[in-house]
């Protein structure tokens, strides 16, 4: 059993008075912020980090205390002193300890979130993601697509909204929505878009034909000379008529009206054009532009077509002779190096894309939009579905070893 101390209060503050003295520039809050710090650092089990936090900061004000530490004489104070310093020295203990206690429970709450790093990591991830296509519509849905041209570079490409329906015709809303379109364009500047070109036309309308097709019908504004159009006018007039190519509607043909009349020059040819195919499928393959000083991608289309799904792939993968020059730093390769393809396999309406089982694969945003701007590739070719093979289960949607849709559209941007 061990022995009581016999020690009184006054033999004790003697004793203290004859140690050495200590000095410190910081003052307690310093070092207990210190000491926070290095609790937080190291990994103790969370149930004694109170206690030691709590003995370090106790024992610290004893040795740091001003009534104690700038006292440099050997007279013992009287008792009433002694007692008016016990007090301010007991109240000083109480109110860091408190701050203390406060800070510890913070600590600790968070505490509890820094177990699940990496969920929490994963899900703030699935929040963030940026999309690249549009895989599905709801039933009250209408999906809006709108060719427009990539402002630094004037690439073509091709931008999405999804709207609630509100039971017209997809032309009918299709035109209603270029204000919204192009205000939301203008709202996120940074990306790079160039708005819908309003110019161009006065109206848009859906007919039947005789035979039964449906048929858009553009009226040109009167005082537009679209036989005096530059190279750049007729580019920009041009990439404004893709938005047709992917609306839901199976529209087959664009006829040109004005002043009422069918037909209109195109461009300084001279060649008088009474109406074009909705062209399904050009051909093209799918990079990526991003604006200088924007972290937003914007899936965006090649100049040139191809003549096989295989060429098409090959261009994406980076940087070649003729047009991707041209293209400079603003296009990027949709497919990295380090993601190699094995094979491509075309097997009537489907799609076969097995990678090399030494592709660095992961569910991240790279590999994201490369599986989508593949799919979107074999869209431009015909293909309905394409079957992804390589050492992993499942990328962002797509899950490998069985056939995916092909996406409706790329690029949709969150429309209310």
């Amino acid at each position: 059993m061990m022995r009581k101390s016999e020690w009184n209060d006054d033999q004790l503050e003697q004793l203290l008075t004859q140690m050495p003295q200590i000095k410190d520039s910081q003052n307690p809050h310093e070092i207990y912020q210190n000491i926070s710090y290095k609790i937080k650092k190291t990994k103790k089990k969370r149930w004694i980090v109170p206690s030691l936090a709590t003995a370090a900061v106790a024992l610290l004000l004893l040795l740091l205390v001003p009534p104690l530490m700038n006292d440099q004489t050997r007279d013992i104070a009287s008792e009433n002193d002694t007692a008016d310093q016990s007090a301010e020295l007991e109240e000083a203990k109480t109110m860091i300890q408190k701050d203390e206690n406060i800070e510890i429970s913070k600590k600790m709450d968070s505490g509890e979130d820094k177990d699940n790093k990496s969920e929490a990591k994963i899900a703030k991830y699935s929040e963030e993601q940026q999309e690249y296509v549009v895989r599905h519509i709801e039933e009250d849905e209408t999906l809006l697509t709108y060719g427009v041209t990539l402002e630094e570079v004037s690439f073509p490409t091709i931008v999405s909204i999804i709207v609630k329906s509100d039971g017209n015709n997809i032309i009918e809303q299709f035109e209603k929505h270029i204000p919204q379109f192009n205000e939301l364009i203008r709202t996120h500047i940074t990306w790079g878009i160039d708005e819908f070109p309003t110019r161009y036309f006065s109206d848009f309308t859906e007919v039947t034909s005789p035979a039964g097709t449906k048929i858009i019908r553009i009226d040109i504004p009167s005082e537009l000379e679209t036989g005096s159009f530059t190279s750049a006018e007729s580019f920009s007039f041009n990439i404004a008529l893709n938005s047709f190519n992917l609306l839901g509607a199976d529209y087959e043909q664009v006829e040109f009206f004005q002043s009422d009349k069918q037909g209109i020059a195109r461009g300084q040819t001279g060649i008088i054009e009474d109406s074009i195919e909705v062209q399904k499928g050009n051909k093209k393959a799918y990079l990526y532009y991003k604006k200088e000083g924007s972290d937003y991608k914007v899936l965006a289309q090649t100049f040139n077509s191809f003549e096989t799904i295989q060429d098409a792939i090959e261009r994406m993968k980076g940087q070649q002779e003729g047009e991707w020059q041209q293209e400079g730093d603003y296009y990027h390769a949709t497919i990295p190096d380090s993601a190699s393809i094995k094979e491509i396999n075309p097997e009537g309406s489907s799609l076969e894309i097995v990678f090399d089982e030494n592709a660095n694969l992961g569910n991240n945003d790279t590999c994201i939009l490369m599986l989508d701007a593949i799919m979107m590739t074999a869209k431009e070719f015909g293909y309905e579905t394409v079957t992804f093979n390589g050492g992993i289960e499942q990328i962002g949607d797509v899950t490998f070893g069985k056939p995916e849709p092909v996406p409706l559209a790329p690029n949709p941007i969150k429309f209310k």
